[in-house]
């Protein structure tokens, strides 16, 4: 995608829909921090392909990952959102 005169790449990844505070209680490692009331306004960047959207719990996860299908993206939501992760990947 051309922006500002220079090419980017983009890659697949998560994207976190979290509200602000709680970044600060983590997030997946790599993952692009866009708050689900600004989604619609910044869809351009996320990368090509299959999204993985997640929140704290997954509410908001679920919102965005509905929000990406119905503009037709490829999106799922990761269950259980970040909690879940952290306890399945840091025990």
């Amino acid at each position: 995608m051309e922006r500002g005169g220079r090419t980017r790449r983009r890659r697949r990844g998560p994207a976190g829909h979290p509200d602000p505070g709680e970044v600060a209680d983590g997030a997946i490692p790599g993952a692009l921090n866009i708050p689900v009331d600004e989604l619609r306004d910044r869809m351009d960047e996320l990368p090509d392909g299959r999204v993985l959207a997640y929140c704290a719990v997954g509410v908001r996860g679920y919102l965005a990952s509905r929000i990406l299908v119905q503009a037709g993206r490829e999106a799922v939501n990761l269950d259980g959102g970040y909690t879940t992760w952290k306890a399945a990947t840091q025990g």
